[in-house]
């Protein structure tokens, strides 16, 4: 979302003489005039409409803006006619939830001083807290003065630390202005109305980061989570499509709140493209919403590959995934601890390509076997065998 407004004038005050220092002092009464600007509707039209340009952009990314996440502001106040500009003043009120930081100003290309300071609560409009952005010197003069042509732009940004929305409506700008021989000053300003609605969500973790880089043998995954609200738990993910709820936790135990984790995944095929999420968990430590997805996947080696078995510990049954780079003769067989041969998945000529098969966890009459260690091995003609240790609980 990226908004722009043009300054609106709320009262006039065409070639009254006010000497420097009076105007800074009449600055907080401008302040309280800007609250009940909207409702004066004293129908002046102000200098700024014939000598000045002032306008503010607010820009960010989506409607709903996640706590803590800058929304960046910009005010630019340009002298379009001659005269001199000085004293510039402006004011933004804002509920006590939102901060301000980031403040920085430039007078074209080059950083210009800008003194930032809030006040209380309520001081100038029932639960607002005033902002005010001042470009005087410390001793009450002007630290610039702007000929035509010059250009002003204050930068800043704000954030929302509770969820909510906000109407930019109660804000303003007030400045000295001198024209022609005279070195009389005329007070200056605006507002800006019709301004967006900003909403800020609660949602309590928000991904800042998921990556995953192949590392030969297996996905290295990396995720970095920022806290919005609340903690909550929440369980890596993984899936072979673009639908979260076809997913499935790779692990059994999950985390919990903000922070950087790290998880190598040994259970990927090569050649093949893996999705993974990060699940939101509720009460009950089931997801009820998803973060990411990120895909990876594990170019197609030139040797054979077995993956470790997926899930283990399992019951009763498991996956044993192996890539062959090639076709050839192979022999998949599970044994017990004793080295005595419990089933024969697989035996003969195979393609190349990637290849899953199942063991139920019975051998090869049919009976069940008992809760233990048991080991997968993968051998192919001309190549060394590869052996994956399980675990079967009943």
């Amino acid at each position: 979302m990226r908004a722009t407004e043009k300054s609106t004038g709320i009262a006039g005050m065409s070639r009254y003489n006010i000497p420097f220092k009076r105007l800074c002092g009449t600055l907080a009464l401008f302040v309280a005039l800007l609250a009940l600007a909207p409702a004066l509707a004293l129908g002046y039209t102000w200098p700024s409409d014939d000598f000045t340009t002032v306008s503010r952009t607010i820009e960010s990314n989506d409607e709903d803006v996640p706590l803590d996440e800058d929304i960046h502001v910009t005010w630019s106040v340009q002298l379009d006619e001659g005269g001199k500009l000085s004293n510039l003043f402006i004011s933004e009120q804002l509920p006590f939830w939102i901060a301000v930081r980031n403040v920085e100003a430039y007078f074209g290309p080059t950083p210009l001083q800008v003194l930032y300071e809030t006040g209380e609560v309520g001081e100038v409009a029932d639960d607002l807290v005033p902002h005010r952005f001042i470009f005087d010197a410390p001793q009450g003069g002007p630290n610039f003065i702007m000929q035509q042509g010059g250009r002003i732009d204050l930068h800043f940004s704000i954030a929302a630390q509770s969820a909510g929305e906000v109407r930019l409506d109660f804000n303003g700008w007030f400045a000295g202005f001198e024209y022609g021989e005279y070195p009389d000053i005329t007070s200056m300003g605006g507002y800006m109305e019709n301004s967006p609605v900003l909403r800020f969500s609660d949602t309590p973790l928000v991904l800042q980061s998921l990556t995953v880089s192949d590392e030969t043998d297996y996905l290295a995954v990396n995720w970095v989570l920022l806290l919005d609200g609340e903690n909550q738990s929440f369980r890596l993910h993984r899936g072979v499509d673009d639908n979260p709820w076809h997913s499935a936790p790779i692990l059994a135990a999950g985390g919990y709140g903000p922070g950087s984790y790290h998880y190598n995944d040994h259970d990927v095929l090569p050649g093949r493209e893996y999705h993974y999420w990060i699940a939101l968990l509720d009460d009950h430590n089931q997801p009820e919403s998803y973060l990411g997805p990120i895909r990876g996947q594990i170019r197609i080696a030139d040797r054979l590959v077995f993956a470790q078995n997926f899930p283990n510990p399992f019951n009763p049954t498991t996956n044993l995934a192996f890539t062959l780079h090639e076709t050839g003769l192979i022999d998949l067989s599970i044994f017990d601890v004793q080295g005595r041969l419990i089933r024969n998945l697989a035996s003969g000529e195979w393609l190349a390509g990637n290849h899953t098969l199942q063991w139920d966890g019975r051998d090869e009459l049919g009976n069940d076997q008992v809760s233990g260690i048991y080991y997968a091995r993968l051998l192919m003609s001309g190549h060394h065998s590869e052996i994956r240790k399980m675990t079967l609980i009943r």
